[in-house]
């Protein structure tokens, strides 16, 4: 019977605690590739390579050159367009959404699914959230990133959330003025009622 072979890039002697050091620095670097990878999509798209191209989108160009499925590619595009900055019409720079997320993911700390989660919480925040909350928001969720699994970040930016808005969203002068409330009735073939109703 033959036995499994180790990596041939690992030298058999690797001690247990060097091994595990390998495999630490090998998350670092797959995480880092993924940043270049990013800075590069970035670039590309502000430059309107995909068009160029012959693409209607960046996540077309990206599914093509890396084989991906295209909700993978849209996920790569959408984090390229969060950690880096954009280019307006105009002309003008705007500053990247989650720069600190940015460095986190080029230094290895964290990985691409760490990004969804701080990306989504950040989304998620109210409306009426201050610039400075949103960094500060930011901030923290990348602490956070840096030890523990995206789940958790989940729950984490769903706290900051709820701390930022206790009260929830005030509805609209407009819900108010018509509530979404309705009554729906009907006769049943028994003659009896059947309904059903919603309330706002």
């Amino acid at each position: 019977m033959i036995g499994i072979q180790p990596p041939s890039a690992v030298p058999p002697a690797l001690g247990d605690a060097a091994l595990l050091d390998a495999l630490r620095e090998a998350m670092v670097r797959r995480r880092a590739a993924y940043a270049d990878e990013l800075a590069l999509l970035a670039e590309i798209d502000a430059r309107g390579l995909a068009l160029d191209q012959g693409y209607p989108t960046a996540a077309a160009l990206v599914r093509d050159l890396y084989h991906l499925g295209m909700s993978q590619a849209q996920r790569m595009v959408a984090h390229a367009h969060a950690l880096h900055p954009k280019l307006t019409p105009s002309g003008g720079q705007v500053d990247a959404e989650l720069p600190r997320t940015a460095t986190a993911l080029r230094e290895g700390e964290i990985g691409p699914e760490h990004v969804d989660a701080i990306r989504a919480a950040v989304d998620a925040l109210p409306r009426a959230t201050t610039a400075e909350d949103r960094v500060a928001a930011e901030r923290i969720l990348c602490e956070a990133a840096t030890q523990t699994e995206p789940r958790l970040l989940t729950k984490l930016g769903r706290e900051i959330r709820d701390r930022l808005d206790p009260d929830g969203t005030a509805p609209r002068e407009a819900d108010l003025a018509q509530p979404r409330r309705a009554l729906h009735l009907a006769a049943r073939r028994d003659g009896g009622v059947r309904g059903s109703f919603e309330l706002d």
